[in-house]
């Protein structure tokens, strides 16, 4: 169909074709983001996997690890999420909720 002197598409039809374009891109930009939420979700369940493994490890190689002279940037943001939590006196809890360094490395950092 033309518009009302023959010469294209009506508006209705320009706006429908809009329509359709932006649903289009909607839907590419959901499936992005349920990509990522799927991502995201692996990584999350391979940090708990890994937290669960040093809980269950022997004392000893917990503090091997402890040993490590820098600190991530994930130990770091859970030092700072502990220090808020419990305040900067309470070593030892922060220690746990960092779960990779001791009371002294907390002390110190």
């Amino acid at each position: 169909p033309r518009g009302a002197f023959g010469k294209g598409p009506t508006a209705h039809q320009d706006a429908l074709m809009e329509l359709a374009r932006e649903n289009l891109l909607l839907k590419h930009q959901l499936h992005v983001a349920t990509s990522e939420m799927s991502r995201l979700s692996s990584v999350l369940n391979g940090y708990e996997n890994q937290q669960d493994k040093e809980k269950a490890a022997p004392k000893g190689s917990q503090q091997k690890q402890a040993r490590s002279r820098y600190w991530t940037d994930e130990e770091h943001q859970r030092f700072l999420e502990a220090v808020q939590n419990f305040g900067h006196k309470d070593v030892k809890a922060i220690a746990n909720v960092v779960g990779t360094r001791s009371a002294t490395q907390v002390r110190t950092h």
